[in-house]
């Protein structure tokens, strides 16, 4: 699995899907937020450092943990496998 199955993912249309696909991924409460704010709602790592006073570095490696911390858990997952391949497909 890459960034860009990672970020399609994230911009699954199914919110209860896309919540309890998160919530299978031990994430912190601050990466959560992050991938919340960029990868889900679409604001800029700048917009979103500045409205949580952190600096865009800061949003930049906290996300990069999470990826990889979704990566690891959804990578094998034959759900997350399911709604790849249904996401392409529309695509």
């Amino acid at each position: 699995m890459d960034r860009r199955d990672i970020k399609s993912i994230l911009r699954c249309p199914y919110k209860d899907i896309l919540e309890y696909l998160l919530s299978t991924v031990n994430l912190t409460d601050k990466e959560l937020e992050l991938i919340q704010e960029v990868d889900i709602k679409g604001y800029t790592e700048e917009h979103t450092a500045e409205c949580l006073n952190v600096s865009p570095r800061y949003v930049q490696h906290q996300r990069a943990k999470a990826y990889k911390k979704l990566d690891k858990v959804w990578n094998n997952n034959h759900i997350v496998q399911l709604i790849l391949k249904e996401l392409r497909e529309k695509q």
